[in-house]
């Protein structure tokens, strides 16, 4: 869907953060065999560069599991995203999570955003302040908590195959960006 924004807004800049692929994985599906993930939603009808990419790795969407079509599916975003910067090299930026506080501050929001030599301190106090909230939170104003390190020990041996042979090869793709 990066492209329908593109379109409303043609001449505004974007970035598209990315994350280690188990790490990713794991926000999506937390427990083995829970099937409420976002990257499941589509399983009864996926796309059709979901199929395309599943077929291309040797895989049938018949006998998927869980795990890979999860990682096919969050393979596909990552390519839209890649094809969209293409298509705007100088509005959209693929960005590193790891890392994500520093290159917002120091990069990311005075030259990609705001076209400037550098933020002043106030302004990178808010960002600092916010940072420390959970995203994700739903109104909780819980803290935020560093969790690559946890998703990777919680990580059963499924989502380390899924996300090797569908997403490892565009998290590369997304480094060189």
């Amino acid at each position: 869907r990066i492209g329908a924004f593109r379109e409303a807004f043609p001449e505004t800049p974007w970035i598209f953060v990315y994350r280690d692929p188990v790490q990713v994985m794991m926000s999506h599906l937390k427990e083995k065999g829970r099937g409420k993930a976002v990257c499941l939603r589509s399983m009864k009808m996926p796309d059709r560069d979901l199929k395309d990419l599943v077929r291309s790795r040797g895989g049938s969407m018949k006998s998927l599991t869980n795990e890979e079509f999860c990682a096919a599916h969050l393979a596909t975003l990552c390519e839209a995203a890649i094809e969209n910067s293409k298509l705007s090299p100088k509005l959209g930026r693929m960005v590193n999570y790891e890392g994500l506080l520093n290159n917002l501050v120091d990069d990311i929001i005075p030259h990609h955003f705001l076209k400037t030599d550098k933020l002043d301190s106030s302004a990178k106090q808010r960002i600092e302040e916010v940072s420390q909230r959970y995203s994700k939170g739903r109104g909780n104003a819980k803290e935020w908590e560093e969790d690559s390190q946890l998703k990777e020990d919680k990580a059963w041996p499924e989502i380390h195959v899924a996300a090797a042979k569908y997403l490892q090869p565009v998290f590369e793709k997304l480094k060189t960006r």
